[in-house]
């Protein structure tokens, strides 16, 4: 019974399938909910007793809450009654430009702000919001609702809820994080609730949490599109698509897994590009469309001409280009994308200085010999195999490889400019490295 007398109200603005989902899971586990509902044909469903969507055992839990009086749905939340957590999952529909339509979340902000103008010194709440935002909008709405976000928990919770799935996805999250500005008050109170569910939680930053979300989502449809691709071109050279695909997630150490998947420099070397260029052709001429993998050497190309951009934007005279070859501990330089940045800066009139400490150029042979001299030729272009000697040569730097000798000489560099494009860390914009 002190349970009972304990327990914590939430409040949810949205009953579509995220709030709905949700209200049942948080039902379930003994909390007392109430829905905020604008539409009057679905409260009117649910205060019938049947709810508006399906979602296998979400109606059970709704009936049962409504019943025991543990589950409330209203147009409006009441300042007489207000919950411990609030968690915003309205929807945020496309535009017609392919925006984020935002209208429904600042109009819930909107009731937001009229709420804190009225509470009690004493009395808090927390908000979470769980709709799915573009990366930055937290930030917006905290300038634009200032009095919430100061006087309120105000954080970014996403939910990773797939449909038919939804209620065993909110029991075993993928993950869970809480995106809490740097100037933010620590939401106790949701953090509360979500170590009584025991979901382990890590907190980050607001933009971090919204645009992880929107990765995983556009993740998903690229290893779909990825998966159908494949298909079509096995299938139609007469093999088996979904064997194939079968025996490519058996492979848990690259395919399925953090290789790979970490922002850096181009990918390059012996292999990728070959293959890819391979594959897509095989594509071509079997008459089948692969839209993904033909503008994989697009995008690549134009990640590199965002790196350049990036190094050109602090106007340096000399550039020490950290790691030459296509990856660390390796001395192949074929179709190194270090190679292709050095010419694009040497292409500006930059001189670069390269440092590589798995080449040494009188070990190299064929291609990799070919490919060295033929960029040492150019003018403004030289190597060096001492690090401090480099360092009294340049004005800026651009990491390529992850290295523990470039990490301190980062450290003890001074106030340069160091690009870790192994890292995403650019020219001044510091964050943390992947």
């Amino acid at each position: 019974m002190a349970r009972q007398e304990m327990r914590m109200h939430i409040g949810i603005f949205g009953l579509g399938y995220v709030g709905l989902t949700t209200a049942a899971c948080l039902l379930r586990r003994g909390f007392d909910v109430t829905g905020y509902e604008v539409s009057d044909a679905k409260r009117a469903e649910l205060l019938a007793g049947r709810c508006p969507l399906t979602e296998p055992g979400v109606e059970p839990m709704l009936v049962e809450g409504l019943s025991s009086g543990r589950f409330g749905v209203s147009s409006d939340i009441s300042a007489d009654r207000l919950p411990d957590v609030v968690l915003v999952c309205v929807g945020t529909p496309s535009s017609e430009d392919g925006s984020t339509d935002l209208t429904a979340v600042r109009s819930v902000f909107r009731r937001l702000e009229q709420l804190a103008a009225m509470m009690p010194a004493g009395r808090d709440m927390d908000v979470a919001v769980r709709s799915t935002l573009p990366p930055g909008t937290m930030d917006r709405l905290g300038e634009e609702f200032a009095a919430v976000f100061g006087r309120l928990g105000v954080v970014f919770y996403p939910e990773f809820l797939r449909e038919g799935t939804a209620m065993a996805d909110f029991d075993s999250p993928p993950q869970t994080v809480v995106g809490v500005g740097s100037g933010g008050r620590r939401p106790e109170r949701l953090l509360g609730l979500l170590t009584e569910m025991k979901l382990p939680y890590q907190i980050v930053a607001p933009m971090s949490a919204e645009a992880l979300k929107m990765a995983c989502n556009a993740y998903h449809a690229i290893k779909v599109c990825f998966a159908n691709e494949i298909g079509r071109i096995v299938n139609t050279l007469g093999g088996n698509g979904t064997e194939v695909m079968k025996l490519f997630v058996q492979d848990t150490v690259l395919n399925v897994s953090h290789r790979y998947l970490m922002p850096g420099a181009p990918y390059g070397g012996s292999c990728l590009p070959k293959d890819v260029r391979s594959i897509s052709s095989v594509a071509s001429r079997s008459g089948v469309t692969a839209e993904i993998l033909a503008q994989c050497e697009a995008s690549n190309a134009s990640h590199l001409q965002y790196v350049v951009g990036e190094v050109l934007r602090s106007r340096p005279k000399a550039v020490g280009l950290l790691g030459l070859a296509f990856k660390p501990n390796t001395d192949d330089l074929r179709e190194s994308p270090s190679l292709s940045l050095a010419s694009a800066l040497l292409a500006a009139g930059i001189r670069v200085v390269a440092h590589d400490r798995a080449i040494e150029p009188s070990r190299l042979l064929g291609v990799n010999r070919t490919a060295l001299e033929g960029l040492l030729k150019r003018p403004g272009m030289s190597l060096c195999t001492d690090l401090g000697d480099l360092d009294r040569q340049v004005d800026a730097f651009v990491q390529m490889h992850r290295d523990r000798v470039y990490d301190e000489l980062r450290e003890a560099r001074g106030g340069r400019p160091w690009a870790n494009v192994s890292g995403w860390q650019f020219l001044g914009r510091e964050g943390d490295a992947t």
